[in-house]
C-alpha cells in the first residue's frame, strides 16, 4: 500500500509544477495585474517603514520583476513615500513624543550635524549606519526643509536603487551582467563609506553616534535650506 505513495506522492507533483516556475512565469503573472502590480510593491515598501528589515531585497526583486527601469522606477518611488511617511510623522507627533522611541543621543547628534553642515550634512547623516526608516523619521525632527529633505533622499539613493535593480535584473535575466553588478555593489559601499568620512572631515562633524549627549539644553536650529 505504500508503494504508490512513494512513488508519485502528490507532493512530489506540486514541488515539480513549483520548481519549473521561470522569471517569465513570473512577471507574466505580474503583468496580468496591471497597474495593482507596481502599486502593491510601493505599498509593500511603505508598510516595510514600520518594520526592521532592509529593502534592498525588495529593491533587487522589482528589478527582476519590472525590468532594469521599471524596477528602478517602482523603487524610488516606493523609497520616497517611505521617507516621506516617517518624515511626516515626525513633524506630526513632535520631540516630546518621538523621545520616548528615539534615544535623545541620537537626536542631539543629528541636530549637530545638520546645523553645522547644512544640505550637506543631510547628505551625510544618509549615509549613515541608521536604518532607513529610522534615519528619515529623525531628520524630521531637525529644522531642514521638506525641501531639502526630498532632493537630498533622492540623490542618496538614487545609486543603490541602480546597483540593486541592476542586480536583481542580471540576476533575472542570467546574463554577465549580474557579475558587473555585483562588483559595482561592492564599489558602491566602499565610495559610500569614503564620503561618509571624507564629508565628515571637510565639514568637521563627527562620524560616529554619541552615548552620553543629552537634548536637554540644545537650543532650537535655524531652518535648513
Amino acid at each position: 500500500m505504500l508503494a504508490p505513495a512513494l512513488v508519485a506522492p502528490a507532493w512530489l507533483h506540486t514541488l515539480g509544477a513549483w520548481s519549473s516556475i521561470t522569471i517569465v512565469h513570473v512577471r507574466a503573472a505580474v503583468a496580468e495585474w496591471g497597474l495593482w502590480a507596481p502599486l502593491t510593491s510601493v505599498l509593500v515598501m511603505v508598510i516595510n517603514t514600520f518594520l526592521p528589515f532592509p529593502a534592498d531585497f525588495l529593491i533587487a526583486a522589482n528589478g527582476a520583476v519590472f525590468g532594469f527601469w521599471g524596477g528602478i522606477s517602482v523603487s524610488i518611488v516606493g523609497a520616497m513615500v517611505s521617507a516621506c511617511l516617517a518624515f511626516g510623522i515626525a513633524r506630526l507627533v513632535g520631540r516630546a513624543v518621538a523621545l520616548r522611541v528615539v534615544p535623545s543621543g541620537v537626536l542631539a547628534w543629528i541636530d549637530h550635524t545638520v546645523t553645522q553642515g547644512g544640505w550637506w550634512a543631510v547628505l551625510l547623516v544618509q549615509f549613515s549606519p541608521l536604518p532607513y526608516s529610522l534615519m528619515n523619521f529623525v531628520l524630521g525632527l531637525t529644522p531642514i526643509s521638506w525641501a531639502t529633505f526630498l532632493w537630498v533622499t533622492f540623490l542618496s539613493i538614487l545609486p543603490t536603487n541602480i546597483v540593486l535593480s541592476l542586480l536583481g535584473y542580471g540576476l533575472a535575466e542570467t546574463r554577465p551582467i549580474f557579475y558587473w553588478t555585483v562588483v559595482a555593489l561592492l564599489l558602491v559601499a566602499l565610495l559610500t563609506i569614503w564620503l561618509q568620512h571624507r564629508l565628515a572631515q571637510l565639514l568637521k562633524i563627527p562620524t560616529k553616534l554619541p552615548s552620553t549627549l543629552e537634548l536637554s539644553g540644545t537650543p532650537p536650529a535655524k531652518e535648513v535650506t
